[in-house]
């Protein structure tokens, strides 16, 4: 099968393509720095050079018999630094590019959108939220006639070697005592461990009928505060004692990103981040399971000691 792949360089991406590739498949991936061209050493890897805002840098991709596209390239919402205009452009409307450029070329579009698509009464749904649920309404306003497309709505994603996401930034703060719990701790926080999430993907491409969205999340559902707990346990790191309100903790990350646009820095706290580990998401796979076949393996503390236990073997903690 031939599979073209967009955000191919960052962690899910490179996990998810030495994965199809282990099934033999002819990947076409997009990159847009072209020393990073032999990142997969296969033959069947095979780069194109190009961005996702400019469609003629990767239309001719879809005259080459692809079958399946994963688009997973995106702004992640932790990220500091972008505005709504970035959200829109590089979430939303790049989505939408894509799609105009390969609908009717393929049989199945694969999307990575997030639970942050999800909204719900306690919480808003921020700028990237927003932009993923405007690209998942897009994907869904056009016919199945011609294709069939897959919306993917992962929880947290962590595992051996995601230097960028939240959990590596959790176990820094940690490890360092610089951590406080917002809130109780009470709430669920969705994870799901990067070997559960690619087979996902894996199944996504094969099963018939899928729509979704579906929530990706993993086996058990452990509070913040029980997560927190077996973080700190694995670094050998004393257990934060202080509670933050959130009705402080909210202003407080506002007045940290005034002061961080001001100086041009990263904020200590972040508003997005409060919502984040502060929401509370009990969220299921069985739509998933029973339309995907997706049964995730990985429980918490066994995801957590593997990732750990990498961070530190690489000098991350």
């Amino acid at each position: 099968m031939k599979i073209f792949v967009t955000g191919s360089t960052g962690f899910i991406g490179q996990h998810l393509i030495k994965a199809l590739l282990a099934e033999g498949h002819e990947v076409h991936f997009l990159l847009r720095d072209k020393n990073k061209a032999g990142l997969f050493s296969n033959e069947k890897a095979i780069p194109h050079i190009g961005s996702l805002e400019n469609i003629e840098s990767y239309r001719e991709i879809f005259n080459q018999n692809i079958e399946v596209v994963y688009h997973l390239a995106a702004i992640p919402g932790q990220k500091w630094g972008f505005r709504k205009k970035d959200y829109d452009e590089l979430n939303t409307k790049a989505t939408e590019r894509l799609i105009k450029a390969c609908y009717g070329k393929i049989k199945r579009f694969i999307f990575t959108s997030s639970i942050n698509a999800i909204s719900d009464n306690q919480f808003r749904r921020d700028d990237y939220g927003k932009s993923k649920k405007r690209a998942e309404e897009f994907i869904q306003s056009f016919p199945n006639k011609e294709w069939s497309a897959v919306i993917l709505r992962p929880a947290v994603v962590y595992g051996p070697q995601d230097t960028q996401g939240l959990m590596l930034k959790l176990c820094r703060l940690i490890k360092r005592k610089k951590f406080y719990f917002l809130g109780s701790g009470r709430n669920v926080l969705p994870f799901v461990y990067i070997s559960d999430l690619v087979s996902a993907f894996l199944k996504a491409k094969n099963a018939s009928p899928a729509a979704g969205p579906y929530e990706i999340i993993g086996p058990d559902l452990p509070t913040f505060q029980e997560a927190v707990t077996q973080i700190a346990s694995h670094l050998k790191a004393e257990l934060p004692r202080i509670n933050i309100s959130l009705w402080l903790a909210r202003p407080a990350a506002l007045f940290s990103e005034s002061v961080a646009w001001l100086l041009k820095t990263e904020p200590l706290i972040t508003q997005h981040r409060v919502d984040i580990i502060t929401r509370h998401k009990p969220l299921g796979y069985q739509k998933a399971q029973r339309e995907l076949g997706y049964n995730p393996k990985i429980i918490f503390s066994e995801g957590i000691k593997k990732t750990i236990e990498w961070y530190q073997k690489n000098g991350y903690l």
